[in-house]
């Protein structure tokens, strides 16, 4: 995940550094492919990068549980666990939250 991040960082710098370099239209050719190319990457390793953000949140949150002993949640009154879901709520904006295509949900989002 955070290689592909890099990876689309990289692409975008070679292509921003081509695009100061040309000289004329020709110089630019194939720029739109990888300009897309370096965009979906980017979002791709973002929306990782979010689930991965989520899952850490729960489960640092919310115990297991059936697997007590390898899972224990951080040792918080529930008051304090409110407050630090609120407090990562609003650093993340609904846009971020919500999934882009009702279609793409599997269920594991239910109840929420």
């Amino acid at each position: 995940m955070t290689e592909a991040l890099r990876k689309s960082l990289a692409m975008q710098l070679a292509l921003y550094e081509k695009l100061d370099a040309a000289k004329s239209v020709d110089d630019l050719a194939g720029m739109r492919r990888e300009l897309s190319d370096a965009k979906v990457m980017y979002q791709q390793a973002s929306a990782i990068l979010v689930d991965a953000t989520v899952l850490a949140v729960g489960s640092a949150v919310v115990a297991d549980a059936k697997d007590p002993a390898n899972h224990v949640a951080l040792d918080m009154t529930k008051e304090e666990k409110t407050q630090l879901i609120k407090s990562l709520e609003s650093g993340f904006s609904a846009a971020i939250r919500a999934k882009p295509n009702a279609d793409e949900d599997t269920g594991a989002n239910a109840g929420r």
